[in-house]
C-alpha cells in the first residue's frame, strides 16, 4: 500500500498544479513568445493584416498566415511604409507598401502588403542582414554577397535609374569582394569591405557619400555604383557605418574608436554645432574623437534623420536634434555632445539597454529585465504609451506584467518587439479583453476631430453658395464677380467630397477593424481558457486513473507476504529480534566475529554447548519460557554497536509480557553462515539466564 500512498501523493502534486500551471500552461497552453507592433500603419507596415492610420498601442501580430515564428526573429527593420523581418535560419519577411517593389513580394497586384510574407526570391540564400531606406531595402548573404530591390531612382541600389528605376525582386550586386556591413539612409547606402574599405553609393546632395568632384571641387549629384571612399579621408580601419537622412557616420578602430561624420549637420548631428554656413554641410569626411567611452568593447552607431546614437557597455549616447525629444533629455534644444564637451552625453536614468533600434526620429531601447523604453516623435503613436504627444524621456512600453521583451525594431514611423510570456497564469477578462479594446477610446478621439472637420467643411461650402446666390443677385451682370465666387464654391465642394469620402472610408475601415479585433481577442480569449481547462481535465483525468488502477486484493495479498516470516527462522527470529536491533546489523555482526578468529571458534564452542543444553531442557519439559520485550534502537552509532552493553529489562506498564515459544529443529546452517549463526545462538541462552 506503501507504494500506491506515494503514486497518491503525485498525483496530488500533479493536481495542485494545475491552479499554478507554471510549466505545463507555459508550454504547453500559449504561446512563448508573440509579436507586437504598434505606431504608423497607414500603408499596413505593422503586419496587422488591415489599413489604418496608426495604431497607438502595442498589438499583437497574426503570424498564423506564414512560417515566420516569434521566437525565431533576428533583426527587425522599415522603411517609410514597409517592413523587414530576418529570422535565425536566414529567412527574409516583408509587408507594407510595396509601389516600388521595397517589399520584395512579386506576383501580387496590391500595393500594401498587410500581413508578413516570405520574400521568395532569396530562398536559396542564407541572409545575415537587412536595412530598408525609404522605399528601398537590401539584403546581406553569409557569403558577403548584397541583393537590392525596390526604388533606385537616387542610384542608391548601385544601378544606373534610366535603366533601373525600381526592381520588385532582389537583385544581386557583384562588387568582386566581401562585404562585413551595410547600411541605408534616405536615398543613399553604404558598406563595409571585409578589408575596412568604405563604398558608397546614391544621393549626394547634401554630401552624404563624402565625394567630392575634384574637377568642380563639388559634390557629385548622384552616384549610381558603389564607389570607394578614399583611404586619405580616413586614416584607420572601418569598423562600421550608419546613414541618416542626409548625413552618414563612419566608426574607425586602431587602438581607440573615432568618428568619421560627412553630410548635412543642420542640427549639429555630425557631432559639432554648425557656427558658419559652411559647417552645416561637410562634403568630406572629418575626424571626430570619441572620449569618454570604453575603447575596449564593442560598440554599435545607429542613425536617425538627424540624430546620432551610440550603445557602448549598456549605456546610450547621444546627440544632434533634439526638437521631439530623440536624444531622451528633457531640452528642445539640438545638442552634439562631442565637440564642445569633455564627455559624451548619455541618456541618463535608464537602466543598462542590450539592444537599441532606431527610427525617423524616435528610439526603442531593450533593457537587461526585458523592459522596453521607447522616446522621441510619437505623433503616430510610435512609442506605443497611447498618446501622441512627443517623448522627451524614455518610458516604459506598456506590457502585461508577466511578459519580457527579448528582441526590439523599428521603422521610419513605426516599431516592434518580441514579447516572451513569463508567467503563463490565466489572465482575467479585463486584462485579456477589455484592455486591448480601450485603444478605440483614442480612436473615437482623433474620430470626433475628423466628424468636425467635416462639418466645419460642410458650413464653409453653404457659405460659398450662399455668397455666390448674393452675388447673382445684387450683381447678375458681373461675370467676373460670378465667376470668382463659383471657382470658390467648386473647391469647397471638392473639398466637402474629400473630407466626406476620408471620412467615410475611415468608418468603413474602423468597422472592419472592431470586428477583426473583437472576433480576435474573444477567439484568443477562449481559446486560452478552452486550452486550460483542457489541461486541468488531463491532469485529473490521469489522477484519477492512477486512483482507480489500484488492484485491492494484490495489495493486501503483497501486504501480508510483506508480514510473513519464513517458517524456518520464525520462531527463532522472534525471541532474538530485539536484541538483534540493539546490536548489530547482520553485515556488522558477522564483520565482528570474522575480525577475530579464536574468538568466533571459542563462541561457538560455547553456543553448541548452550544450544544442547536448551534443546534437552525444552525436550523433558513443556515448561513455558518467559521473554522480556526489550525497546528497539534505531539511533545507534556505529561506535555503540561495536560495543555490547548489559541489557536492562524493561517494563510495560507495570506488568511483563509474556509469550510461549515451541523450539523445532533447525534446518542444517551452511558452512559460511556457522560462526555467524554461532554467535546468535550463543546469545539466546544469556537472554535466558538474564530473564531468570
Amino acid at each position: 500500500m506503501y507504494r500506491h500512498v506515494e503514486r497518491c501523493k503525485e498525483i496530488r502534486s500533479e493536481s495542485s498544479r494545475t491552479k499554478i500551471l507554471n510549466k505545463e500552461y507555459n508550454s504547453d497552453i500559449m504561446p512563448t513568445y508573440r509579436l507586437v507592433s504598434w505606431g504608423a500603419n497607414s500603408h499596413g507596415q505593422l503586419g496587422q493584416g488591415l489599413l489604418s492610420e496608426q495604431f497607438v498601442l502595442p498589438q499583437e501580430v497574426d503570424l498564423s498566415g506564414c512560417s515566420l515564428k516569434p521566437e525565431a526573429i533576428r533583426k527587425i527593420v522599415g522603411g517609410a511604409g514597409h517592413t523587414l523581418v530576418l529570422d535565425v535560419d536566414g529567412r527574409v519577411y516583408s509587408c507594407g507598401l510595396n509601389n516600388k517593389g521595397q517589399a520584395g513580394i512579386t506576383g501580387i497586384e496590391k500595393e500594401n502588403i498587410l500581413t508578413f510574407q516570405r520574400i521568395r526570391a532569396l530562398e536559396h540564400e542564407i541572409v545575415i542582414d537587412v536595412c530598408c531606406g525609404w522605399d528601398s531595402s537590401l539584403a546581406l548573404t553569409r557569403n558577403g554577397e548584397l541583393y537590392v530591390w525596390g526604388s533606385n531612382r537616387y542610384g542608391q541600389l548601385s544601378l544606373d535609374p534610366s535603366v533601373f528605376l525600381s526592381i520588385s525582386h532582389p537583385h544581386k550586386i557583384l562588387i568582386g569582394e566581401k562585404i562585413k556591413n551595410v547600411s541605408m539612409g534616405l536615398r543613399h547606402t553604404a558598406i563595409v569591405m571585409e578589408n575596412r574599405e568604405l563604398y558608397v553609393c546614391g544621393s549626394n546632395n547634401r554630401g552624404q557619400l563624402g565625394l567630392i568632384n575634384p574637377e568642380t571641387m563639388q559634390p557629385y549629384p548622384l552616384l549610381d555604383a558603389f564607389t570607394k571612399v578614399a583611404e586619405w579621408t580616413m586614416q584607420e580601419n572601418v569598423e562600421n557605418v550608419a546613414c541618416g537622412q542626409y548625413h552618414t557616420v563612419v566608426i574607425t578602430k586602431r587602438q581607440t574608436y573615432n568618428t568619421y561624420v560627412f553630410g548635412d549637420n543642420k542640427h549639429g548631428q555630425l557631432g559639432f554645432f554648425p557656427k558658419t554656413f559652411s559647417e552645416t554641410r561637410i562634403l568630406q569626411p572629418v575626424c571626430i574623437p570619441l572620449s569618454g567611452i570604453q575603447h575596449d568593447v564593442q560598440i554599435q552607431i545607429h542613425a536617425g534623420w538627424s540624430h546620432i546614437n551610440i550603445l557602448s557597455n549598456g549605456t546610450v549616447f547621444s546627440w544632434g536634434r533634439n526638437d521631439y525629444g530623440q536624444l531622451g533629455r528633457s531640452s528642445s534644444k539640438p545638442q552634439n555632445g562631442i565637440s564642445t564637451e569633455e564627455r559624451l552625453q548619455c541618456v541618463e536614468h535608464v537602466p543598462k539597454i542590450v539592444q537599441l533600434s532606431v527610427g525617423s526620429e524616435h528610439n526603442v531601447a531593450l533593457t537587461d529585465d526585458g523592459v522596453v523604453l521607447c522616446w522621441g516623435w510619437n505623433e503616430h503613436g510610435n512609442c506605443g504609451n497611447g498618446k501622441t504627444e512627443n517623448v522627451l524621456r524614455p518610458e516604459v512600453l506598456p506590457i502585461s506584467s508577466d511578459s519580457i521583451a527579448v528582441l526590439v525594431g523599428a521603422g521610419a514611423g513605426h516599431s516592434f518587439a518580441v514579447i516572451k510570456d513569463t508567467n503563463a497564469e490565466v489572465q482575467r477578462l479585463d486584462s485579456k479583453v477589455i484592455v486591448p479594446l480601450s485603444q478605440y477610446a483614442t480612436i473615437c478621439k482623433h474620430a470626433r476631430d475628423d466628424v468636425k472637420n467635416t462639418f466645419a467643411a460642410r458650413d464653409r461650402e453653404l457659405t460659398r453658395r450662399r455668397h455666390l446666390d448674393k452675388v447673382r443677385e445684387r450683381n447678375p451682370r458681373n461675370r467676373q464677380m460670378i465667376s470668382q465666387a463659383e471657382s470658390e464654391l467648386t473647391k469647397a465642394s471638392i473639398e466637402v467630397s474629400r473630407v466626406v469620402k476620408g471620412l467615410e472610408e475611415q468608418i468603413d475601415s474602423f468597422e472592419r477593424r472592431k470586428l477583426h479585433d473583437l472576433k480576435s481577442i474573444l477567439l484568443d480569449f477562449v481559446t486560452i481558457e478552452l486550452s486550460f481547462h483542457t489541461k486541468a481535465l488531463e491532469l485529473l483525468t490521469k489522477a484519477y486513473q492512477d486512483v482507480a488502477a489500484v488492484d485491492e486484493i494484490k495489495d493486501i495479498e503483497e501486504f501480508r507476504e510483506t508480514m510473513r516470516v519464513p517458517d524456518s527462522v520464525a520462531r527463532l527470529d522472534t525471541v532474538g529480534r530485539t536484541s538483534f536491533r540493539q546490536a548489530y546489523s547482520l553485515t556488522n555482526l558477522a564483520t565482528r566475529f570474522a575480525s577475530s578468529p579464536m574468538a568466533s571458534q571459542k563462541l561457538a564452542n560455547r553456543g553448541t554447548e548452550s544450544a544442547d543444553s536448551i534443546r534437552t531442557a525444552f525436550t523433558n519439559s513443556s515448561e513455558s519460557v518467559q521473554v522480556e520485550e526489550y525497546p528497539d534502537s534505531t539511533e545507534e552509532t556505529e561506535s555503540e554497536s561495536i560495543r555490547e552493553k548489559p541489557k536492562r529489562v524493561s517494563k510495560h506498564a507495570g506488568y511483563k509480557v509474556k509469550k510461549r515459544f515451541i523450539l523445532k529443529p533447525v534446518p542444517a546452517i551452511p558452512t559460511c553462515q556457522k560462526s555467524l549463526m554461532s554467535s546468535i545462538i550463543y546469545r539466546i541462552p544469556y537472554r535466558l539466564n538474564q530473564t531468570k
